[in-house]
């Protein structure tokens, strides 16, 4: 299957179909599910697309905002969460931009750390001559 592809879930993505009576549906485990199941894929690394089965409509945001809401037992930390994205999107988009630098910094530095330890490897390499006086 190469070439554009129509958009929608993504290949590796797990569909979930939600129905009227706010049941949510699995189509790979062939079973209904839970908002904690689907909070667990997403820890995984389970990328999750939720549908309304009757319209098509994605409900994926609502979906995964509804898990963060439930996970009471941590405190209420992800109700917090919740609450400061809503307040200031843009100061967590500068976090998020400012991690993304520091990220990119990071990995000029190993970079050129590895490109330096190169350098020294060859110039202590056993069996170099180029110290050899006649």
């Amino acid at each position: 299957m190469d070439g554009p592809e129509s958009p929608g879930p993504k290949a590796a993505s797990r569909l979930i179909k939600r129905y009227a009576n706010r049941k949510l549906y699995d189509t790979v485990e062939r079973r209904f599910t839970s908002i904690g199941d689907i909070r667990d894929l997403v820890r995984e690394g389970v990328d999750v697309v939720v549908v309304d089965h009757s319209t098509g409509e994605d409900r994926t945001a609502e979906t995964l905002g509804q898990a963060l809401g439930r996970e009471r037992g941590n405190g209420g930390l992800a109700l917090n969460m919740l609450e400061e994205l809503i307040r200031a999107p843009e100061r967590l988009s500068r976090v998020l931009s400012a991690d993304r630098k520091d990220a990119e910094e990071l990995r000029e530095l190993r970079d050129e750390v590895r490109a330096l330890s190169k350098v020294l490897d060859d110039l202590l390499a056993p069996g170099d001559d180029t110290t050899k006086v006649d």
